[in-house]
């Protein structure tokens, strides 16, 4: 075997011209693994395809450098000890960590030997990446390292408690959640942080995962946070006390506050009127059913309040819709200070508005359908200054034996008849003993 001093490539006897250049690259490029020389004044002088593709550098940009140029100084040192210390023809291997151009590493087996030359003597370089073997060998974490992992980076509350409900552990997640610490939470009863009214809940989700050990009993409920506020937590209870790895109950729970405030939200608006913000006529029947039941277990009676505002398209008509929506407002508001906070106070549509409330006698209806008059009277500012007075005209049905819509259409029916009157004024009706109705009363 000879070499051509032009190209640095070796020439075969038998085999096409080393001069041939087309020929060289070929030869260099059908080699599979990435394959430098380093000539005999250090300076690089084959750089294959393969080494591009692993390197990043391209043969121009190497050739007639050195592998310092290239922050490749592992190739160095192993080039000159091959060079320098080896013995004659013996491969050197070693296991390198290399830069690439793009500033990434990949793990190499270097197979180095030595070559004759016209020049001098030169080194050749086999290279063999070994980065996909290292990641396929890299040590994976245990089952308890995974487990632990998991619980750090999870959003969910996992705790651990025991028969009596006692916390012995819980996830970091606490503290996003409720701004405790897991100390805060450890050795105290779970039960300590459920609202009062959703510990009844809590207590027999966990007796339902202690009694059956194959059961998983489901819970929502609010949680208290250092802050005092609640936050409303769903999730999953689960016997673990025959897993000696664990020997506690498993309660994992997510935050569904957000869930749960935009179902009430929406729910709020279908039963509520948008401009006043009192219940509309569905909500307002099912609150009047409850009080007819109760008021017939306690020896009580309803008093269905049925008023519109006297006049009110003229207010529309001469001061303006939004005038009018204020008077509709305020008539809401008044009616709220006037009755008490377990009555009901509803929008039927229009000017029109009713009331319910139990009580106990003739007298109190009365009383109460009085109170009522004089806090719906409003003192209005129109255009230019006027100043006008706004009434309304209220019809009440009282009694416990009718049902919700005969109430309200007898209610509906004397406040004609308190319109009639001329205004301002109350007519009432006993529905259970229709010879009761009073005459209208005009305040």
């Amino acid at each position: 075997m000879a070499n051509d001093a032009r190209a640095g490539v070796p020439t075969v006897d038998g085999l096409p011209s080393p001069q041939d250049e087309e020929f060289a690259d070929a030869l260099l490029s059908a080699i599979g693994s990435p394959l430098v020389v380093r000539g005999a004044h250090d300076e690089l002088i084959v750089w294959n395809g393969p080494a591009e593709r692993l390197l990043g550098w391209r043969t121009p940009e190497v050739l007639g450098r050195g592998f310092p140029q290239l922050r490749m100084a592992p190739l160095e040192a192993l080039a000159n000890d091959v060079q320098h210390h080896a013995a004659r023809d013996a491969p050197v291997e070693r296991e390198l960590r290399l830069v690439c151009k793009d500033g990434h590493e990949v793990a190499v087996l270097a197979q180095a030997t030595t070559m004759d030359s016209a020049a001098g003597p030169g080194v050749v370089i086999v290279l063999s990446d070994l980065t996909p073997h290292l990641r396929a060998e890299a040590p994976r974490p245990s089952m308890q390292e995974q487990a632990s992992l998991l619980l750090q980076h999870s959003a969910d509350i996992v705790a651990l408690v025991d028969l009596a409900g006692t916390i012995t552990f819980v996830s970091p997640a606490i503290s996003d959640s409720t701004q405790y610490e897991a100390g805060d939470l450890v050795g105290r009863s779970l039960l300590d942080f459920v609202h009062p009214d959703d510990a009844s809940d809590a207590r027999s989700a966990l007796a339902a995962a202690v009694l059956d050990e194959s059961d998983m009993a489901m819970v929502t409920v609010r949680f208290r946070t250092r802050r005092g506020d609640y936050l409303w937590l769903a999730g999953r209870v689960v016997n673990l006390l025959q897993e000696p790895a664990v020997g506690a109950v498993l309660v994992a729970l997510h935050d569904i506050t957000q869930r749960v405030q935009a179902e009430s939200e929406l729910a709020h608006r279908a039963s509520h009127d948008p401009l006043t913000g009192v219940p509309t006529r569905v909500l307002f029947l099912d609150r009047l059913t409850q009080h007819l039941e109760h008021a017939r277990r306690h020896g009580m009676v309803v008093a269905v309040l049925f008023w519109d505002v006297d006049g009110f398209k003229s207010i529309n008509d001469s001061a303006g819709h939004a005038v009018g929506d204020r008077v509709l407002v305020e008539m809401a508001r008044r009616a709220g200070t006037v009755m008490r906070a377990e009555d009901t106070v509803a929008r039927l549509g229009g000017d029109e508005f009713v009331a319910c409330a139990e009580v106990e006698s003739d007298a109190q209806v009365a009383a109460l359908a009085d109170r009522l008059l004089g806090a719906l009277e409003l003192d209005l500012t129109l255009a230019g200054g006027r100043h006008g007075t706004v009434t309304a005209s209220i019809g009440v049905a009282y009694g416990v034996a009718a049902d919700v819509e005969t109430l309200l259409h007898e209610a509906d029916q004397a406040m004609y008849v308190a319109k009639r009157a001329g205004g301002a004024s109350i007519s009432i009706r006993g529905v259970d003993a229709p010879a009761q109705e009073q005459a209208p009363k005009t305040h």
